[in-house]
């Protein structure tokens, strides 16, 4: 348990220091040594996740430094192949040793910013109208919980882009989505401003013209907007 105490901590550091510059050859060592450092994370979150199952050696970790940790890591810009064993270890020492009590860090929160909201917003991006319209879904379930956190990791995320997209090529049910998750995050003015940089009001009219289910959402995110 030292040993895997002291891997992490050396991540962390790790993770803090820039490579400088040497004979023009320094950008690809980045690259190679961040994604080693990365797989080697997620390699240990899978090894911690297995640990974890065990209330004897799960008695035995300081899992306060090990919640810490991960929180940290898992906001350190980790590719989602990585997120997703930080985020099952997170919770799982969540639910198996309440953590968030005691490291006053609300894990669920921070899985979510961190973790599921870029999640959407990627598959909000691809090709698949069915993955589009689900993963838009899910993020109009999240913005109407009313935690502002949700939305300001959202236009931190780059989704607004992808959301205006969405009100041009995406599904009835995606389009409604889009409107409504776009609707409630306005109210941050930098988010008005990427909205309408996005290229939303052309959509937004369309929609309205078309007198389809959605008129009167698309109307309500117009007049939301700076004109």
């Amino acid at each position: 348990m030292r040993r895997l105490r002291q891997w992490i901590f050396w991540r962390r550091c790790h993770f803090s220091k820039k490579t400088p510059e040497k004979n023009g050859i320094s950008d690809s060592c980045a690259v190679f040594q961040a994604e080693e450092t990365w797989c080697a994370v997620a390699a240990v979150s899978r090894l911690l996740d297995r640990l974890l199952r065990f209330e004897k050696i799960r008695n035995s970790l300081d899992c306060k430094y090990f919640a810490i940790s991960l929180a940290n890591i898992l906001k350190a810009g980790a590719p989602l192949y990585v997120k997703d064993w930080i985020s099952a270890c997170l919770l799982k020492l969540e639910r198996l040793a309440g953590i968030s009590r005691n490291i006053g860090i609300p894990i669920d929160l921070e899985v979510t910013v961190h973790d599921i909201i870029p999640r959407l917003i990627t598959e909000i991006g691809t090709s698949s109208s069915g993955v589009q319209e689900r993963a838009a879904v899910q993020l109009q379930d999240l913005v109407l919980m009313g935690i502002p956190d949700y939305t300001t990791a959202i236009g931190d995320s780059g989704g607004i882009f992808p959301l205006v997209e969405l009100l041009d090529k995406g599904t009835p049910r995606a389009r409604e989505a889009a409107l409504a998750v776009l609707y409630n995050i306005c109210m941050n003015e930098e988010n008005r401003s990427t909205i309408l940089a996005a290229g939303a009001v052309t959509h937004l009219e369309r929609l309205i013209r078309s007198g389809g289910s959605q008129w009167k959402l698309a109307l309500y995110l117009l007049r939301a907007l700076p004109t």
